[in-house]
């Protein structure tokens, strides 16, 4: 019934210890468009990837995996403090399949979700209308033909 997609950091590596295997795993980091797979996903998991803010424009669910909060937010720090990000963290992978499950089978759960994750993009002035590639498209003859 799922498909999990694992692609991990461009800087992992073998010696970090870090492994998702099964028979419903496919190993993504070969693959060439993340933007492809992020389009192709029902539900994102990740830690502290930059990633979530352009899955968070398809207004789906995304559960931070978060087990070493305090060590990393001791060691790397945010622009924006990760209590402020309107995603469900986690710590175990009961409490990450726990929401998952609540945010694609509660409808109140994910609309209160949709507003948080919405909210937290217009208050840092991010926004997506569909229009980008048309936009830059009449600005560029805009340029050339005056």
């Amino acid at each position: 019934k799922w498909c999990l997609i694992s692609r991990y950091h461009r800087y992992q590596t073998d010696s970090s210890n870090v492994s998702i295997t099964g028979k419903n795993v496919l190993e993504g980091a070969a693959y060439p468009d993340m933007q492809e797979l992020l389009c192709a996903a029902d539900v994102m998991i990740t830690d502290y990837s930059s990633c979530v803010w352009d899955y968070a424009f398809l207004e789906r669910p995304c559960v931070l995996f978060v087990p070493d909060k305090e060590e990393y937010v001791e060691k790397t720090g945010f622009y924006v403090g990760l209590d402020e990000w309107p995603f469900p963290q986690t710590r175990t992978v009961d409490t990450l399949c726990d929401e998952m499950e609540k945010l694609l089978s509660d409808k109140n759960a994910k609309e209160e979700y949709d507003k948080g994750v919405k909210a937290h993009l217009t208050a840092l002035g991010s926004y997506e209308t569909g229009e980008a590639a048309k936009g830059v498209a009449q600005r560029i003859k805009e340029k050339i033909y005056g």
